[in-house]
């Protein structure tokens, strides 16, 4: 709805889809109320897919975004929560198809010739490696 009235719709459905895939394996910040939680993700992805659409980001700070989520992947991931709590062998695996999913969103950024979709992956992944680092993991 908000997508609409604002329109970017499309680029909400990217971002949150880049940032959901990732998010996924990569963990990060869990908040101690559903509705915290609720609330801060939708002005979250509202200022992206505005950012997305108003902002768009060059090639140079791309990929400083996505150096970064690499850089926070390989150190961090996959963040664990009291709630998914992982095994060692599971660790590895979730670390490993985050950097796979990471190269294909790369990848996918290059390639597209939409500026619009492109900013939207940036931003997915600049959302899911700035949520798994340990100074925002400590919010709830």
């Amino acid at each position: 709805m908000l997508g609409l009235l604002f329109k970017i719709l499309p680029q909400l459905i990217i971002t949150t889809l880049s940032f959901t895939i990732l998010r996924i394996w990569v963990g990060g910040l869990h908040f101690n109320s559903y509705s915290k939680c609720s609330y801060i993700s939708l002005v979250s992805f509202l200022i992206l897919g505005l950012l997305s659409k108003y902002i768009y980001l060059n090639q140079i700070i791309s990929i400083v975004i996505f150096s970064f989520a690499l850089i926070i992947i390989v150190i961090y991931a996959p963040v664990e929560h009291k709630n998914r709590l992982l095994k060692n062998s599971n660790k590895i695996k979730y670390k490993l198809i985050a950097l796979f999913i990471l190269i294909v969103l790369f990848i996918t950024h290059v390639i597209i010739s939409n500026i619009i979709i492109s900013n939207s992956i940036i931003y997915g992944v600049l959302l899911s490696g700035i949520i798994a680092t340990p100074i925002i993991n400590k919010l709830e």
